[in-house]
Parts: C-alpha cells; structure tokens; sequence
C-alpha cells in the first residue's frame, strides 16, 4: 500500500492516478494547515475522492490538520511571483505520514517533489528525500517522491496524456480563482 501526501494539486493527484494505474492499493493524506488556497486544495480532494468512489474505488482517506508556523511567509500577494517557503512543512509532513503508513500497513509514503522544486525548497531535494527515506526505514517505511527527475512540463504532459482534472495549484487565489501569475500557476 501506499500512503500519498495529497494536497489536490497537479502533482500529488498525478501520482494518485499513477498509483492505481499500477494497481497499487492506496490510501491518502490531505493535510490542513493556515494557508490561502486551503480551502481550494480541500475542495479538489473531495472531489477527486467522489469521482474514485462513484467509479466503484475504495480509497482510504485521512485529513489532519497541522499547526504550523510561520504560515505567514506564504502570502506574498495574489498574483505575486516567488516560492512560498515554509520551513520543514514538507518534513512535518512526512514525519506524519510515516507514522501514518506504518500504522496501516502502507511500505511506502509517496509525495510530488519534483525537478521544478528543488531550486526554491530544501525539502524537495535528492539528498534531502533520501536522508528522510533512511530515517523512515527503521519503522518498515519507504519515503519516495516518483516526480523527483521530472519538471513541470513532463509533469503537465503526462496529466494531459490521462487527461487529468480536478487538481488545484495556485498559491494564492483571487476570488476562488487562480491567480494566474504565481510560481505555481506558472509552473
């Protein structure tokens, strides 16, 4: 089994299509913290989730929420270029996950970083995952990221490709719109 960090954005829904593609038994994880598209990433979650089951899925579906800090250095402005940094959101995350996967039987916990990522976030790293996927093996648990090689354009190629929709990546909407301008929404 695997357990998916699923934010509802290009990527993580991506790799939920990729998952049961393969035939893999998966379960996932919305994680809920104070940031400007929440409530849009929450949204294309339940969605997708309501597709899958109307399609006769069974997809085990956790949501938690998280308090962390600092969420403030994601507003940079609707329309307003540059990464959202969010010191360790991604390590708080998997750390969650982890103990997650291990607790149900998931061998693995999977989540989108990508090519186009590791410039902006620490935590979308080669040298990064890899320390997070020693550090989960001690608890029978694998921390992947099967887009890592990928940029964005592969990314967006192989959602066509499925013609995948329903996903949210914009930072910060305008009127529970994207934006159109941020790193995400460029991306």
């Amino acid at each position: 089994m695997i357990l998916l960090l699923f934010s509802g954005g290009l990527d993580s829904m991506l790799l939920a299509e990729r998952a049961l593609r393969d035939g893999k038994e998966l379960a996932v994880v919305f994680f809920r913290y104070a940031h400007p598209a929440s409530p849009q990433e929450s949204e294309a979650v339940s969605k997708w989730l309501q597709r899958k089951h109307k399609a006769g899925l069974s997809i085990r579906s956790i949501e938690m929420s998280l308090p962390l800090w600092g969420t403030d250095t994601m507003n940079l402005g609707v329309g307003t270029l540059g990464p959202r940094v969010l010191a360790a959101r991604n390590q708080v995350m998997i750390a969650f996950g982890v103990n997650i996967a291990s607790s149900i039987g998931a061998e693995s916990v999977w989540y989108g970083a990508n090519l186009g990522d590791n410039a902006d976030y620490p935590d979308c790293r080669p040298d990064w995952i890899e320390l997070q996927d020693t550090l989960a093996s001690d608890w029978g648990v694998r921390v992947e990221a099967p887009l890592i090689n990928m940029t964005k354009q592969d990314i967006r190629d192989e959602a066509a490709s499925i013609e995948l929709e329903g996903w949210w990546s914009c930072y910060e909407p305008r009127d529970g719109a994207p934006c159109g301008e941020c790193n995400s929404c460029l991306a």
